[in-house]
């Protein structure tokens, strides 16, 4: 209650200092919308209907406060009806605050002293509400470093603001200028201003057969080249450009009027100029991303690889440098939201394990997802992500097979598991089922071989464990009530023994030269996948586990 009640004390002080005045007035639902952030209520629905709501359900608690402030003598409201008796407004006189006496100080460091210890029981609660120490930061007066933070923020948002509004002046008048000028324009097709006249100055020859005579006894001067007449008259004429850029640009009537051999032939030029741009990007930009890949393939490990260069190295080896080159990391799929996430937490336990990695395969978590690449087997980035995944995880269970540690932990877990129930209140089963399913049987046998001091991991399914260990009840003794599918007691074993399967299966051998990638002038030798002649990891096996 002193929490909640100090924090509309200060909204209410600070009110009255934006007013400039001790004696203001305002509304029970500003006053909710005002201390909703800092009593953690949450946002301020915008609609009318749903912000009638918000304030019909916290304006009790407003008001109860407003009491209890008035009855600590520190402010004075007064309710305030309209003509038709409806609740307007709160008149709200701020008072200067009493002066506490020793025994009220007294009392009051006494219970600040238990308030965190109350703080921390009350948090532990099932029903946690807003955080007191929360409502206290966000309702004290803010420092001097959070001024000068928030008057800077305010500056930046002036001038944006303004900034905007500039911009926005600027586009206004140019489309003003442009509606105006609408009709000056040159048409569709049209040739530009500095390009020279199709029509030749010269007049034609039935001029002279009309009567108008010959053209050099024309009292004007035809002006039949431009530097010609700059020359004469002293002025410095314009430079001279090439043949090619004075051609003007065909326009549709021109295309439409033309032959289809010039038609032919007009396509052609510009094929063959749009494949020399081409060449000429793909020269400047294939070293480039080149330079790149090598990068990605030397990315040392523990070193956060940037998720752009890990995708453009990925499609550089998917589909080679070209492809790259013309369509960027198009290939590479979407950005999904977690992607970052994922990668991230890929590369890390490929890293950690690395020394279980298969033969042939790069230290560096970057390197792995480009030798995924070179296998040719995921469409998008996304996918070779998820293999190098699953390729960690096996990594790290053939890593923790023979841990001591791994199984010291299963034990304890089994051991509380089967621990007996404690409480005041505690439901007793039939110790000994009669029927149980396959992952029931597994799950018990599992528990009954740890809490023997055995590696589960060493037997391969539930019935070998009832045949050869001391479990009890036996096999016979309780019915299965399904098929038993004769699954691993261990899911470290279970996923140690598919990764084992499938270095020898050669699911992850890689082509010997993965590390190339194809050039833009041609597919390269990895654009094609070839299995290597001989497997590239071996390891052998103990008795036990051929068994």
């Amino acid at each position: 209650m002193e929490t909640r009640a100090y924090a509309v004390k200060r909204y209410l002080f600070r009110l009255g200092h934006a007013q400039h005045s001790a004696r203001y007035a305002t509304s029970i639902g500003q006053l909710v919308a005002g201390v909703a952030p800092v009593m953690g209520w949450g946002q301020v629905p915008t609609d009318a209907a749903g912000r009638a709501r918000f304030v019909c359900a916290h304006r009790k608690s407003v008001q109860r406060w407003l009491n209890d402030l008035a009855a600590a003598g520190v402010i004075a409201h007064e309710p305030e009806r309209d003509q038709a008796g409806m609740w307007w407004r709160t008149q709200i006189v701020l008072l200067a605050a009493p002066q506490p006496d020793a025994g009220e100080r007294a009392v009051a460091r006494k219970r600040a002293r238990g308030w965190k210890r109350r703080e921390r029981a009350r948090q532990r609660r099932a029903r946690v509400s807003p955080s007191l120490g929360g409502i206290r930061g966000r309702s004290s007066v803010p420092c001097r470093w959070r001024q000068a933070r928030l008057a800077i923020q305010r500056r930046v948002r002036a001038r944006e603001l303004a900034r905007r509004a500039e911009a926005e002046a600027e586009i206004a008048h140019a489309a003003s200028v442009r509606a105006r000028r609408r009709d000056l324009t040159h048409p569709f097709g049209a040739p530009p201003t500095s390009a020279r006249s199709p029509v030749s100055a010269r007049p034609p020859e039935s001029f002279e057969t009309a009567g108008g005579g010959p053209a050099a006894r024309c009292s004007v001067q035809t002006v039949t080249e431009v530097d010609a007449a700059a020359a004469g008259t002293g002025a410095r004429g314009r430079a001279a450009a090439p043949a090619a850029a004075t051609v003007p640009t065909p326009g549709t009537e021109a295309i439409g009027s033309m032959s289809p051999e010039d038609f032919s032939a007009l396509v052609e030029r510009r094929v063959a100029a749009r494949r020399r741009a081409l060449a000429a990007r793909a020269e400047l930009l294939a070293p480039q991303v080149a330079a790149r890949v090598r990068e990605v393939l030397g990315w040392p490990a523990g070193r956060v690889c940037p998720l752009g260069r890990l995708r453009e190295a990925w499609v550089a080896h998917r589909s080679g440098l070209a492809t790259v080159v013309e369509a960027g990391t198009a290939r590479a799929g979407r950005v999904r939201p977690g992607l970052r996430a994922q990668v991230r937490r890929a590369i890390q336990l490929y890293e950690a394990y690395a020394d279980q990695r298969p033969d042939g395969w790069p230290e560096s978590g970057a390197a792995a997802l480009c030798a995924l690449a070179s296998q040719r087997r995921a469409s998008v980035f996304a996918g070779d992500v998820a293999r190098l995944l699953l390729l960690a995880k096996g990594m790290r269970a053939l890593a923790l097979l023979d841990d001591r540690r791994r199984i010291e932990r299963a034990h304890s877990r089994a051991a509380a598991r089967q621990a007996p129930p404690t409480g005041r209140y505690v439901l007793r089963f039939r110790l000994t089922p009669r029927i149980e399913t396959a992952e029931c049987r597994r799950q018990r046998v599992r528990d009954a071989v740890l809490l023997l001091g055995r590696d589960p991991a060493a037997w391969p399914n539930a019935a070998l464990a009832l045949k050869h260990l001391p479990i009890a009840p036996g096999a016979d003794e309780i019915r299965l009530v399904d098929a038993d599918p004769c699954e691993e007691l261990d899911g470290t074993g279970a996923r140690a023994a598919r990764y084992r399967a499938e270095l020898d299966q050669g699911r992850w051998l890689l082509p010997r030269d993965w590390a190339r990638v194809s050039t833009p002038t041609g597919e390269g030798e990895n654009s094609r996948h070839r299995a290597p002649t001989r497997p590239v990891h071996t390891q052998p096996t103990t008795e036990q586990e051929a068994t």
